[in-house]
């Protein structure tokens, strides 16, 4: 199971700025620090590049934006109206949504 993480910046707490992933961290550690993580724990989550830009969503979004989205990304940023961070969406509850509401089609 995954778990996910929020890292905010003081000066900016209700500006949703970026989304970082494991890999993400991976890649920094190893190919920026030498594997070394005592020297990447002295840097600043700011000089971490994200491999892929992942795109965030108004709460007020709509499921077909939902779904466009989560054919590129594996999890969805969600923001609220002033633009601050409030949780995720991942492709897996996008599926088990959608399974959910075939199977009550198919139902009817």
């Amino acid at each position: 199971r995954r778990k996910y993480a929020l890292a905010r910046n003081d000066e900016e707490l209700s500006d949703y700025i970026s989304t970082l992933s494991e890999g993400d961290l991976l890649r920094f550690i190893k190919n920026d620090n030498n594997f070394d993580i005592a020297v990447a724990e002295n840097k600043s989550i700011k000089e971490i590049n994200p491999y892929r830009p992942y795109k965030a969503i108004s709460i007020n979004s709509d499921i077909e934006e939902v779904i466009k989205l989560s054919l590129n990304q594996n999890f969805i940023p969600i923001i609220d109206d002033r633009g601050t961070y409030i949780g995720i969406i991942k492709r897996k509850d996008i599926i088990e949504y959608m399974m959910q509401n075939m199977n009550k089609v198919t139902e009817e």
